[in-house]
């Protein structure tokens, strides 16, 4: 590494003098003008928007709806809880709007909440469940949940083997 002649350090302190203590010259002039970033924002919230778009298919509010479950191919499903939903007859479509949560389909719970409901048809029912696909989804949920059920029972304390007043009492005792 070479050496820096004592002309440029003086040079340097000079120049460093002249600057003053901070390196950074945040106003005034000689400095460059910062562009301000516009944020755009949206002139109308998203339920306007779906309230106009509502009224130009002629979608009518239908209220007191306490749930909605959209069912997917998979082994999953949308949850609203009080949704708002509105429907155009004409034009033959249904808009579900509010929060929803994404859960797993449980068919050995459905079930069991069916069998307990008097305006189940129990012919229906018992045709359902010998229906080849909803065995398999249902074997598949026993073993989900007896894995949760393992999984559970390895997290749980063990029970003690020895009992550590004695073996504290033989140590006071050595």
């Amino acid at each position: 590494m070479e050496k820096i002649s004592p002309e440029i350090l003086a040079a340097r302190a000079k120049l460093k003098e002249r600057m003053g203590a901070s390196q950074r010259q945040i106003g005034g002039k000689g400095t460059a003008r910062r562009k301000i970033k516009k944020v755009h924002k949206n002139s109308m919230p998203n339920e306007k928007k779906i309230n106009l778009i509502l009224k130009k298919i002629g979608a009518s509010y239908f209220g007191d709806v306490d749930e909605i479950c959209i069912y997917k191919n998979s082994d999953k499903y949308l949850e609203f809880k009080r949704p708002k939903l509105s429907a155009s007859l004409q034009s033959n479509t249904y808009i579900v709007t509010g929060k929803f949560t994404e859960k797993t389909i449980d068919i050995n719970k459905i079930f069991e909440g069916l069998q307990g409901n008097k305006n189940v048809d129990m012919k229906l029912l018992e045709r359902l469940k010998n229906d080849p696909t909803i065995k398999s989804l249902m074997a598949k949920d026993k073993e989900k949940n007896k894995k949760k059920e393992d999984i559970e029972q390895s997290a749980e304390i063990p029970d003690l083997v020895e009992d550590f007043e004695e073996v504290s009492k033989e140590k006071t005792e050595e």
